[in-house]
């Protein structure tokens, strides 16, 4: 890779050659205005960009993304007014979300207890356990559920967070009485 030996620089925008920039003085990396120089040559190069699309020479291409404000919502802190939140929820063309639901499965604020947050997955393991429990299911059938649904609940949430150590518990305690059977009075089998 050769040194710079001019200080002369062609422009190419869309193919055609632009005036030739010609540059007064060196410009040294480290150098303390080199910030703002970027800055300055930036806001000419979209200005120059600007006027190219104006005059129709250059068109830019659309991605078809924006902002579905449907499915949008504003969260607020529990400080913010009820003025504020109006005018920039009005502003924004966006409703304001008064409790946030589940994302993905889990819940947008974790409270300060991971083992309260976390009650969810063990209050749909149990719901499964006890809708496949009136029906007889034999070993190999139970392992078939373990592993391919009850497994499958938990391990989503268990990427994005870490267990304690009691949810773990909990959820082995389900899914083995869930292995052995329960009957009313206690333990089926073990």
């Amino acid at each position: 890779m050769g040194c710079v030996t001019s200080d002369h620089f062609e422009l190419l925008l869309s193919g055609k050659s632009m005036p030739e920039l010609k540059l007064g003085r060196d410009l040294h990396q480290g150098d303390p205005l080199s910030p703002y120089l970027f800055i300055i040559i930036v806001d000419v190069l979209s200005s120059i960009i600007s006027f190219h699309v104006e005059n129709g020479d250059l068109s830019g291409v659309k991605l078809g993304q924006a902002t579905n404000l449907d499915k949008s919502y504003l969260y607020f802190s529990a400080n913010a007014s009820v003025e504020v939140k109006d005018e920039v929820s009005s502003l924004l063309g966006i409703n304001d979300c008064a409790n946030l639901e589940n994302y993905l499965g889990l819940p947008m604020i974790m409270c300060r207890s991971k083992i309260e947050a976390l009650t969810f997955v063990k209050e749909r393991v149990s719901k499964k356990v006890v809708s496949w429990k009136h029906n007889f299911l034999s070993f190999s059938g139970r392992e078939i559920l373990i592993k391919a649904v009850i497994n499958g609940i938990p391990s989503y949430s268990m990427v994005v967070l870490k267990y304690p150590k009691k949810s773990c518990m909990e959820l082995d305690s389900l899914i083995s009485n869930f292995w052995w059977g329960l009957k009313e009075d206690g333990s089926k089998i073990h």
